[in-house]
């Protein structure tokens, strides 16, 4: 890499067409690859194999065959013809298929890239998505595209059926808002001066990026490890777990559509929890949630969780789950955070009602299409508290069996008109089975929040009585057969005995066997043209249907959705019937376009095979009923079957091991607790002498957690003895998270972090002196219980060496995008970006409150929030007078001016699709008023303002500085900090009290300086560097504000200009759009937002669309 060859980096990474000479680089590059892969231990051993590992053997060998592709030359001429001619026609269905389901819209996707900058400014994106099919290039310097005739080989896959994704746009995966916005000349990523004046301006921006990303990736190289693999993420995840935990499992397919074995690479997974991580700190899952299901993603990846409060699983939400269902429980099924409890984690926007993130620009554009419009936010998961959090078994098992029903309510034909009409896509992809309940319930037990025996006792005591799912009982015999297989519970027809099947095995075909195991895997064949159905009719005619297997006898019919499935060729070994009989399926690499069977297979009971002792159990392959699928009973009859058989027939298979794993089936070992796994959490160490644990009471319904009962065993003789002796106990409140044990009016236990906030009111102290216990029961609190909390905005607490943020992130100020302050009329999007702070109650609370200039509302929240919109207005002149960029926090009765704020400037925060102010603050002392007097003086004269605070918001302020201030530093915390040597942070909220610690004064960039005040030298000292952050409202908790929908008796006081609805607005703006293309005004319909799971900056970031597919079953581990 060098600073001439990065264009051709560009255009090898994002384009189709390519020149000769970033052909030749690539295949210059792919050749040092494969030269240096002869083994995967070679690779591990050389100049890449530092950076860049490989997970499986499999992985490892696919990446070759893929590099070798890449490396070949023209001057093999049939082999590099024939490729060329591949990659064509790989294209030209790609294109057609765009065509089949974009048609003649104009796409707007652009928008998610280019918030939080003004809609007017997106005219381009369209006309740069259209280029990219059209022309098949996006590139910097459009003399080198005019040489591009070369298909880039990066685009080809192994797989004819697998094409370019109908979405894809190589600048999505970059901010936009740098080209449409104005940056300061001295503004990172400032492409203005790159000499490509007439190349369109998203283009520059995403190529100044670009630039940066690849000389900050080289340069730290050295430093990374990436790891790469090639599976299902759920089957990945599992098998860490079973890495991490060392517990005995079964072997998994890396997929649902493969039957090749999941299988570890020994050089990087030695075993015994060495090699390769397998916890982490930060755990990115995109957006999988909205398509394999919140609650397998959190079961996958909880354990892999260190126990840290700043370790964070990210779950993105995109995909629209209909305007009438609730938010939350769509989410997780039930209360959001009662059933994150269940993984040790809780969701910190949650609790807090506040983010630095905004959805603003999309929730603009999607007005207009109610219907269809994707909801895109992030959840933040963070651990819970070390100490065990437990539930009662009853309690838990009728909020489990309430889960239950929501994961199969489409197996009651009575719920599908209603999930027809209240669900959009999500629904279509079912992503639960019984196996995907069993993780969950694997996740649990390993949660140790519950008596696990009386708790399973009880659950499957509800599911087994339960009327609600018509078809739930055709499908009991997966879910004990997934219980036993996960060590959580055997049912009688899995035990030895087989529940007297045992009887039946002499008169079996299976006689001969000496040690028939309570499991075995049944194989089926369907013939390929059995499957010309899904081949013929259009893709996406019936959606995406679930196959599964159904098992029909007299005693009655068991189905099991969680099957294997692949094309290819049946190889025996061994005889028929006997405990030596197995499998081999050699793959049909053409897969559908090829003319081999599909094979089904599945892990049934032994017991359900001996029902018939002659086999004469009819086995159907067929589709699970759905609203979608019903059209199709008149072709494949009620059972939806597409091919049936008996397990008697030759196309049948029967056998010990599952096809191509070389060992049985075996349960799980004893499950290991996740307290295996702990570090140091948040909470002070445990007393020697005491132990302390939580529990949590359900409300009567058992769907979400009211009560938290703190409880402290005391087994030190020494504080035995002073509670029986009679000594007071006094339980403190210091915050709705923790709270204060006193002993004799002593402290006790300090500083206890509480798994849920709790209320101060209706709390109870139970003190057992005989048996040496305390026990404080209190409700746990609501979301709007503690808005008014000062703590509760940004909360920052104190761990290990120094301070850690709760739910903000962490910014590089220096390396974001620096606004050009100098055109107010620019930034008008500043505006409405501070506007969107206020979310549907507080907005109307702002609007009835103000007096004159002034909010006086009584919700802190409200006028917080009003300061914040004040001082993004007065920086940026939007909406504003003027530009003013220094203020003090003045409160009449708390001694007036308690805190400066000096604002140097305004810049993007585009991975949050938000803003931020760079800016230094000095809360002032008595003592540093005096030093400061003349300064103070000089700033006041210069153009310093006020703004009106309460002594509330004003207490909030000094709560929220501390997090403002950890969240930009670049410097560490001293030895000396005060925040660590009095354990308080804030350090005071008292007036003229010192707020922040001394570790960050005067630490600022070179150059940095405050426009208008040359007295900054001066005082620069007794500063300290904040980034002021908007305090935007959650939208699974809040509604938007939304202009013109006040109440009735404030319509008639709306201004004129705030009356036109934003939908208005946006249509306004999008027939502008297409009117400057000269076509006709645009409808309501004609804009669409693609799926950005789909999409990211390059063809190695690209995930491929398989079009024609007949089937697809959600990617669910069968079993970890």
């Amino acid at each position: 890499m060098n600073d001439t060859n990065i264009e051709d980096i560009w255009n090898i990474y994002n384009n189709v067409l390519i020149n000769k000479t970033a052909l030749a680089l690539l295949r210059s590059q792919a050749k040092k690859l494969v030269e240096n892969s002869k083994s995967i231990s070679d690779w591990n051993g050389g100049k890449y194999g530092k950076t860049l590992r490989f997970c499986t053997q499999a992985t490892y060998s696919r990446v070759v065959q893929m590099w070798k592709f890449y490396a070949l030359d023209p001057s093999d001429e049939l082999s590099f013809k024939d490729q060329q001619k591949k990659l064509e026609l790989t294209i030209q269905k790609a294109r057609d298929l765009k065509k089949h389901i974009i048609g003649t819209t104009r796409v707007a996707t652009g928008i998610r890239s280019a918030a939080p900058c003004d809609l007017t400014k997106i005219v381009e994106s369209h006309d740069l998505y259209d280029q990219f099919w059209r022309e098949g290039a996006i590139t910097p310097d459009m003399s080198t595209f005019l040489k591009a005739t070369h298909m880039n080989p990066m685009i080809g896959t192994q797989s004819q059926r697998l094409v370019l994704h109908y979405g894809t746009q190589p600048l999505l995966g970059f901010h936009l808002a740098a080209a449409y916005s104005p940056l300061a000349k001295v503004s990172p990523l400032n492409y203005t001066s790159d000499g490509l004046g007439n190349t369109p301006a998203a283009v520059r921006a995403a190529f100044a990026q670009f630039r940066a990303y690849v000389k900050a990736f080289h340069a730290l190289s050295s430093k990374w490890v990436l790891r790469f693999v090639c599976a299902d993420a759920l089957v990945f995840c599992h098998t860490i777990q079973t890495q991490r935990y060392d517990t005995a499992t079964r072997q998994e397919y890396s997929d649902n559509w493969h039957f090749e074995p999941f299988i570890l690479d020994h050089h990087e997974y030695p075993g015994q929890g060495t090699g390769a991580p397998c916890l982490f700190d930060a755990i990115d899952t995109s957006n999988l949630a909205d398509h394999l299901g919140a609650l397998n993603i959190l079961a996958a990846t909880g354990p892999l969780l260190k126990v840290k409060p700043t370790s964070n699983i990210s779950t993105e939400l995109l995909v629209s789950r209909g305007r009438d269902t609730d938010y939350i429980k769509s989410l997780l099924l039930g209360d959001m955070v009662t059933i994150g409890s269940l993984f040790k984690l809780t969701p910190n926007q949650y609790w807090t009602g506040t983010s630095v993130s905004s959805n603003f620009m999309e929730r603009m554009f999607g007005v207009m299409n109610k219907d269809t419009c994707q909801e895109r936010y992030v959840v933040r998961w963070t651990r819970l508290v070390e100490e065990p959090t437990t539930y009662d078994p009853k309690q838990l098992s009728r909020l489990m069996y309430s889960m239950y029903l929501s994961m199969f309510e489409d197996e009651n034909p009575v719920n599908f008109l209603k999930l027809k009409q209240n669900r959009v896509v999500f629904d279509e992809y079912k992503a639960y089975t019984r196996a995907s309940l069993c993780c969950i319930l694997q996740a649990v037990q390993r949660s140790n929040v519950v008596n696990w025996q009386a708790f399973i006792d009880q659950f499957l005591g509800l599911i087994n009585q339960d009327s609600n799912l018509l078809m739930g009982a055709h499908y009991l015999q997966e879910l004990y057969l997934h219980l036993h297989l996960s060590g959580l519970h055997t049912a009688l027809s899995l035990k030895p005995c087989l529940d007297g099947m045992i009887t039946r095995l002499p008169q079996s075909a299976f006689r001969n066997w000496t040690n028939i195991p309570p499991t075995l895997s049944v194989t089926l064949t369907i013939p390929h043209e059995k499957l010309s159905l899904f081949v013929e009719e259009p893709v996406n005619k019936y959606g995406t249907p679930i196959c599964q297997l159904m098992f029909d006898s007299q005693a009655g019919q068991s189905i099991f959705a969680d099957i294997q499935l692949g094309f290819g060729e049946v190889q025996t070994s061994g005889t028929k019937y006997t405990e030596k009989y197995a499998i081999e399926i050699s793959k049909d690499e053409r897969g559908w376009d090829g003319t081999a069977p599909l094979l089904a297979s599945v892990m049934v009971p032994t017991a359900l095979t001996l029902l018939n002792p002659d086999l004469s159990t009819n086995i159907f392959f067929g589709l699970k009923t759905s609203p979608a699928t019903m059209q199709l009973v008149g072709k494949l009859g009620m059972n939806l079957a597409i091919h049936e058989s008996t397990l008697a027939n030759n196309d049948v298979y029967i056998t010990r091991c599952r096809p191509n794993m070389k060992h049985q089936v075996t349960e799980h070992s004893k499950i290991a607790s996740l307290k295996s796994s702990l570090v140091p959490s948040d909470s002070p160490k445990q007393m020697e002498g005491v132990e302390l644990k939580f529990h949590l009471e359900l409300s009567p319904d058992c769907s979400k957690a009211v009560l938290l009962t703190t409880r402290l065993d005391i087994t030190s003789q020494k504080y035995q003895d002073i509670l029986r002796q009679g000594a007071a106990v006094l339980v403190e409140q210091i915050s709705p998270y923790k709270i204060n044990v006193k002993l004799g009016g002593k402290p006790f236990h300090s500083n206890i972090r509480l798994p849920f906030p709790i209320l101060s009111v209706n709390t109870k102290t139970r003190v057992a002196r005989k048996s040496s216990y305390l026990e404080f029961i209190a409700p746990i609190a609501s979301t709007r219980d503690l808005t008014q909390y000062p703590d509760n905005v940004f909360p920052i607490d104190l761990y290990e060496n120094g301070p850690i943020l709760r739910n903000l992130d962490y910014t590089a100020l220096d390396k974001l995008p620096m606004l050009d302050l100098r055109d107010p009329s620019k930034l008008s999007w500043v505006n409405l970006l501070s506007n969107d702070m206020f979310n549907d109650r507080e907005g109307k609370e702002k609007s009835k409150q103000l007096n004159g200039d002034i909010i006086t509302s009584p919700d802190v929240r409200v006028t917080f929030k009003d300061t914040l919109f004040s001082l993004f207005g007065y920086l940026s002149g939007a909406g504003a007078k003027g530009q003013i960029n220094a203020f003090g926090l003045d409160s009449k009765t708390s001694g007036g001016v308690n805190v400066i704020i000096l604002m140097s400037s305004l810049r993007l925060e585009c991975a949050n699709q938000s803003m931020v102010i760079d800016a230094a603050v000095i809360p002032l002392t008595i003592d540093l008023v005096m030093e400061m007097y003349s300064s103070l003086h000089d700033l006041t004269e210069r153009g310093m303002k006020t703004l009106k605070v309460s002594d509330d918001e004003l207490r909030l302020w000094k709560h929220v500085l501390p997090a403002f201030v950890d969240r930009c530093r670049t410097w560490k915390h001293l030895p000396t900090c005060e925040y660590m040597s009095t354990g308080k942070i804030p350090l005071s909220t008292d007036w003229a009290q010192p707020i922040l610690c001394s570790c960050g004064k005067g630490k600022f960039p070179n150059g940095y300086e405050i426009k208008g005040f040359p007295e900054w030298k001066d005082i620069k000292k007794y500063a300290t560097r904040i980034a002021i952050s908007p305090c935007y409202w959650v939208p699974f908790l809040d509604k938007e504000f939304k202009f013109g929908a006040e109440d009735e008796e404030d319509k008639e006081d709306r201004n004129k200009d705030t009356k036109e609805g934003v939908s208005q607005k946006i249509e306004s703006l999008l027939q502008l759009m297409d009117l400057k293309k000269g076509s006709s005004p645009v409808s309501k319909t004609s804009y669409h937002l693609l799926d950005s799971v789909m999409l990211s900056s390059g063809c190695l970031g690209r995930l491929l669309y398989g079009h024609g597919l007949l089937t697809y079953t959600p990617p669910v581990a069968a079993e970890q």
